[in-house]
């Protein structure tokens, strides 16, 4: 959807026209905003987008007549000769062209009071008896009950007038003359509402009521019973339900955007104490509330408790015995504030839902404290309590986390996002007592980042509430939102462009036509880029005229910023004789050359020389390249050049890649008033923004229209402290320039004609008439160049008289004399009626997203440290290339770290299987032996494993033969045996703290062998 194929209007109705003898004022009534297809614009289409705001009937809104106003012709409300009326298709055309320029068009109706109501109940008349079949007893026994009951919820949506079908319109003596919505209010529930079925609504109307309606008292109706009053309560409470899910963004998952103002800070405290008080308030304070089943609360009981209640806003917790929390979360939150706020480390033994314990973590330090919900209450209450430190302050205290360090300094990263992480470190270090390492602040940063984000995702469905709020609040502004056409299933934003009517009227009132045009891109999680256009004031600073939020920088989204800039610049002929200063991208360059194809454009000199410097690097060729970029002439710049080729033949070429029309001034055109070769005040306008770059798309604009605003205004008051008629900066140039010509030597014609030499080869021609110089320079840039003022110092005449006026403060403030218009909070935006875009689709793209630039080749590196890139990394030990000192076999801690790892591992799964085998295995016991004669059928079987360990076979020669051939069964129950063996010395092994000396079973167990360590880690021998 193209926003220029629409026509905003601002419907103003209720209101009636009243003549006090001189002017006519249209009095009370309200407003709404419509928007219009100009292909569908005519009388009876603006008459049905009128009915969307206003009811009434047919009759009357053919009968009704509309007026529109003039931009700009009213002032305090009188109206003058302002307004048009709108009588057929012409009237509706010629309105259409004045739309154009204010954005924005009002129309006032005025509705005949013969047909707005008794027509209108007329015709309705049917739609009101179904509503009472439907609603009548229900919605009647509802409106009793708070119409009644002064103490009735007052978080229930009240629905609109017209629903009720015992509700009648009637005239009242105010000049609105239509009903108005009754919004739903947002107070505390003040206790349950009592229905009384006997007492009657009155409907005589006091100062506090709506006299625009009027309620008939309710008639008695025998066939109310219990069932009634039950069904009205659950409706009461599915309203409530509702209202409360909205109020907590419940539904649909979506984000609640809530303003700062209205966030209570950690640190805020209720009470009107000077904080020197116990941090826990006393049980005749609290209460407590049975709920039901659902949640709601059906009773209101203020039942005393003999515990005192910890008070969690107090900034450093004090415990004692008793005292109680509500749960186990708020119990360890206290303990870690005490632990941040006293600079101790804590640990926590027990962190279970209805158990908390913590001591210190200070080898010897007596502190702990525990905590439990027992039978006794429902509260989690401090049982054991030892308040006594013997440590110290530790510096290493692991409670300082990075979500920690994001909670404390929220606001700090939200206002600064670039705030570096080394001055966190130290403001960590300052305010916690803790050291803590570059990657916590890192995460922390990120943390409170991805949480703005978050907070500020549902901008994009108010992209177009801003739009018309930009409108209202500076009429005259150019605001144009675009969706994205290639998704089709949803609203999506694309694209956002912004020129204010100051900005645009300043930079006509005085500004040379020269603009700057540049891109950067968005820093924070959202994607997309900042395009704008930039000029430049009397003083030869940035004067930011317009920028847009774009998806990408491409010959698309630049042709469409383009368009936009083309008209409210009023840029004609094709642009000539505008100048515009540009980096190199194509997309731009293609975007210029089709929308102003006569216009002069300028590449950044800066840009070029990056490129052609990737291949000379000699720093001697730098000064040369600048020297012919601020050639004034084509002889200078052809010897400078000359000069270049003595120096680097090859280097002399490749200047000409780029055609030097682009970036050299000996090829400018002339007239243009600037010498510029470079687009740094675009450069500075992205530096100043930086803030603003991490945020969605209305936080930026608004970062982004409030430092213009408030440029403007510094700008504006800056001039009447200013000596002289010219501004400072061009006359610190300007001296430059004086101080030159002191070395020329002048002849003079004795009229308009001068010759000035400078040097011992230089020679110039003067003419002060046609201010001109043979240098062009003077032309060039409307400051006399030394031969130039040599020349009007000789005659005698005044310096002043040969700048060009675009230089004197009078121009100056003529630009910073239009001012932006303060706009509304979010609160008070109109809203528009039109779909609610959806955040463009972000792409994260693997490892660490980058926020700083790509630095060009050769530019200096920032910081004090240059960086390792392109480094060969050798080993430490041996010297070589192709490995590390970790990987090098002349270290003898090779692998020492992966063997450690290995270690912790099979003690890890040693300690798991003897766990296990303790549990699952239970090996019996033998039968203890008495003094008493046993006989040999109860006496235990002999163990063939202890008998195999104290009797060791002799070692058996060569000459004597084998023992005989087992079978497979007396071999397998020998295995048997002997595994179980192996398992029994290998537990004992294991469970004894350190082995025996001269025990080769056991070192080898405790130092595991290759096999073994694999066989442990995958189960597989």
């Amino acid at each position: 959807m193209d926003p220029l194929d629409y026509l905003s209007i601002r419907f103003h109705f209720g209101g009636e026209f009243h003549h006090d003898g001189t002017e006519w004022q249209y009095l009370g009534g309200t407003h709404g905003m419509s928007m219009v297809h100009l292909s569908k614009l005519s009388l009876e289409e603006l008459k049905n987008n009128l009915a969307d705001h206003v009811r009434c009937s047919d009759k009357a809104l053919n009968n009704s007549t509309l007026h529109w106003k003039f931009p700009g012709l009213i002032r305090d409300g009188a109206m003058s000769s302002a307004l048009v009326m709108l009588h057929d298709q012409k009237s509706v055309l010629e309105m259409a062209k004045h739309a154009t320029d204010a954005g924005v068009m009002d129309i006032y109706s005025n509705i005949p009071d013969d047909f707005s109501q008794d027509d209108y109940a007329e015709e309705h008349q049917h739609h009101l008896e179904e509503e009472q079949e439907l609603h009548g007893e229900d919605q009647q026994q509802h409106v009793q009950e708070q119409q009644n009951n002064p103490n009735a919820d007052e978080h229930i949506l009240e629905p609109e007038a017209w629903q009720y079908s015992n509700l009648y319109y009637q005239p009242s003596s105010s000049s609105a003359k239509l009903p108005m919505k009754r919004g739903s209010s947002h107070m505390q529930d003040k206790g349950k509402s009592h229905l009384d079925e006997d007492e009657e609504v009155h409907t005589e109307s006091d100062g506090s009521s709506d006299s625009d309606y009027a309620i008939p008292p309710a008639e008695s109706n025998s066939s109310a019973s219990d069932d009634e009053v039950l069904e009205l309560r659950k409706y009461a409470k599915e309203l409530k339900d509702k209202v409360r899910k909205n109020m907590l963004r419940e539904e649909e998952g979506k984000p609640c955007n809530v303003p700062e103002e209205y966030i209570v800070p950690e640190t805020f405290n209720l009470d009107d104490s000077d904080g020197e008080d116990t941090p826990y308030f006393e049980s005749d304070d609290d209460l407590s509330y049975d709920e039901g089943s659902d949640g709601e609360i059906s009773e209101v009981r203020r039942r005393k408790t003999t515990h005192r209640v910890y008070d969690d806003s107090t900034d450093k917790p004090e415990f004692a015995l008793g005292m109680a929390f509500r749960d186990s979360r708020e119990f360890k939150q206290a303990l870690v504030k005490y632990g941040l706020a006293n600079f101790h480390h804590l640990r926590f033994p027990k962190d279970e839902k209805k158990r908390v314990s913590a001591e210190c973590s200070w080898p010897g330090c007596p502190w702990s404290i525990y905590g439990s919900i027992s039978s006794r209450s429902d509260w989690l209450l401090v049982v054991r309590y030892k308040n006594e430190h013997t440590c110290i302050p530790r510096r290493d205290n692991k409670l300082v986390t990075s979500t920690v360090i994001a909670k404390k300094y929220f606001r700090q990263i939200r206002h600064n996002p670039t705030w570096h992480v080394e001055h966190m470190q130290e403001a960590v270090l300052e305010d916690l007592l803790a050291d803590v390492s570059l990657s916590q602040c890192k995460r922390a940063k990120k943390l409170v980042m991805e949480k703005l984000t978050d907070l500020t995702n549902g901008e994009y469905s108010r992209v177009y509430d801003y739009h018309l709020e930009l409108v209202r609040s500076n009429p005259g502004s150019t605001v144009a939102v675009t969706l994205d056409p290639e998704i089709f299933d949803k609203p999506v934003f694309q694209r956002m462009y912004i020129c204010l009517d100051a900005c645009k009227k300043g930079f006509l009132a005085g500004c040379r036509r020269v603009v700057g045009l540049d891109g950067c891109f968005l820093k924070g999680s959202v994607s997309g880029q900042i395009l704008c256009a930039i000029g430049r004031d009397s003083n030869n600073q940035m004067y930011p005229i317009a920028w847009a939020t774009v998806e990408v920088e491409s010959y698309d989204s630049w042709y469409w910023f383009l368009s936009f800039l083309q008209k409210d610049l009023q840029i004609s002929n094709n642009g000539d004789g505008w100048v515009f200063i540009s980096d190199q991208q194509k997309g731009l360059i293609r975007a210029v050359n089709e929308i102003v194809p006569e216009a002069e454009h300028r590449m950044c000199a800066r840009h070029i020389y990056a490129n052609w410097r990737k291949v000379h690097r000699d720093k001697k060729l730098q000064k040369m390249f600048w020297a012919c970029a601020k050639s004034s002439d084509v002889t200078q710049f052809n010897y400078n050049r000359a000069k270049l080729a003595q120096k680097s033949v090859e280097g002399a070429k490749d200047i000409l890649k780029t055609a030097p029309e682009h970036w050299s001034r000996a090829y400018f055109k002339l007239g243009s008033w600037c010498d510029s070769v470079e687009n740094n005040l675009c450069e500075s306008f992205n530096n100043a923004i930086m803030k603003a770059r991490f945020f969605p798309v209305i936080t930026t604009n608004e970062i982004i229209r409030k430092k213009v605003m408030v440029r403007i205004q510094e700008n504006r008051d800056k001039s009447n402290s200013w000596p002289g008629t010219i501004c400072p900066n061009v006359f610190k140039k300007l001296k430059l320039n004086i101080k030159r010509s002191g070395l020329c030597q002048v002849l003079w014609n004795g009229k308009e004609g001068f010759e000035v030499q400078e040097g011992v080869h230089r020679r110039y021609t003067v003419n002060l008439e046609a201010w001109k110089c043979s240098c062009r320079y003077w032309e060039l840039a409307g400051l006399p160049c030394p031969h130039a003022i040599s020349a009007i110092y000789t005659c005698g005449k005044k310096l002043d008289d040969y700048i060009a006026p675009c230089y004197s403060i009078s121009e100056y403030n003529k630009i910073y004399d239009h001012v932006l218009q303060p706009v509304e909070g979010k609160e008070n935006w109109p809203v528009a009626d039109m779909p609610k875009p959806h955040p463009p689709p972000h792409r994260v793209m693997p490892g660490r997203k980058k926020t700083k630039r790509r630095r060009e080749e050769g530019e200096k590196p920032q910081g004090n440290k240059l960086s390792k890139k392109g480094i060969r990394i050798s080993c430490s030990v041996c010297g070589s290339f192709d490995h590390n000192k970790r990987k090098c076999l002349g270290n003898p801690n090779r692998d020492k770290k992966q063997k450690d790892n290995y270690k912790r591992a099979a003690q890890r799964a040693r300690k798991k299987k003897q766990k296990e085998s303790e549990i699952n295995t239970q090996v019996p016991q033998p039968p203890k032996r008495t003094n008493n004669a046993v006989s040999s059928s109860s006496r235990a079987p002999p163990n063939p494993a202890k008998r195999a360990k104290k009797q060791a076979p002799p070692a058996r020669s060569s000459s004597q033969q084998a023992p005989p051939a087992r079978s497979s069964s007396q071999q397998a129950s020998q295995h048997t045996v002997d595994r179980r063996s192996r398992m029994r010395s290998q537990n004992r092994v294991g469970s004894s703290s350190q082995p025996a000396p001269g025990n080769s079973s056991s070192i080898h167990m405790q130092v595991p062998t290759t096999d073994r360590l694999q066989w442990l880690l995958t189960g597989e021998r």
